[in-house]
This record gives C-alpha cells, structure tokens and sequence, in this order.
C-alpha cells in the first residue's frame, strides 16, 4: 500500500469517527474512533505493517490532541467550516504538520488537496488549501 493509499485510509477513518452531537449550547462534533482494517474504511486497499503503523499514529494523535487541532483548523478557517469532510481532511493534514515530523508540510498540504478534489465540493481544494496554508505558516513553515 502506497502513502497516498494509507492516508485516504487514514481519512475514511477519520470521517467514520466524527459525531455530531447535540448540547445545550448547540451542535458539536466530538471524535471518537471506533475502527477496523475493513474494505469499508480502507477502501479495499490491502494494509502492510507500516501502512497500519501510519493510519494508527495518525487516528492516536488526533484522538489525543482533537481540542487543539479544532481549535486551530478553526482559526485558520475563520469559522467557515461547514462540511465533514472538509473538516476530517483538515484534521488528517493537520496532524501531519503538528505530530508526524517525517512529512514535508508542502506534501501534507498537496495530499490534503488531492482528497478534497476526491471527496468533497468544487470550492474545497481552495478552502483546505488555505486554511492549511495558514497553519503552516503558524507553525513556522517547512
């Protein structure tokens, strides 16, 4: 399985743990994971060790830091953020930049791109692009 492949893996994961839940105060989305290695999540892709070692580094760093990456993907997207995919790409990029210092930042950002050009609307290619570009920036850059 390539990177690429890993990662689209990593992102179907990603989306499936998302849930919008309600509160007092309005909607919210937590993350709470709750996967196997199926066809469904995986895409079919046939998962080697360290495919399995990427997609679980990931889901445990967003798991793990969830607060700060909203708060941050938030910040960059000035609030705008309306769709679930868009937001499962951004966390999935997201922890890339922060957590998994192996990944060139430009390369999280292209990937993040591509899946969005993929999976979600016309307009998301630009938006992802942007609010990524911002927290790169934020982050001193690669």
């Amino acid at each position: 399985m390539s990177r690429k492949q890993a990662r689209e893996a990593a992102f179907r994961i990603i989306f499936a743990s998302l849930i919008d839940m309600k509160t007092e105060d309005g909607a919210t989305t937590i993350f709470k994971p709750d996967y196997t290695f199926d066809d469904a999540i995986t895409g079919g892709f046939s998962l080697d060790t360290e495919s399995k070692q990427y997609i679980q580094s990931v889901i445990e760093a967003v798991e793990k830091n969830y607060e700060t990456l909203s708060q941050l993907i938030k910040k960059h997207s000035k609030n705008n953020l309306t769709y679930s995919v868009d937001f499962s790409i951004l966390l999935l990029a997201t922890t890339e930049i922060l957590f998994l210092k192996d990944i060139p930042h430009n390369v999280s950002a292209n990937e993040a791109v591509d899946l969005a050009k993929k999976f979600s609307t016309d307009k998301s290619p630009a938006f992802i692009n942007g609010v990524l570009s911002g927290v790169i920036r934020e982050q001193g850059g690669n």
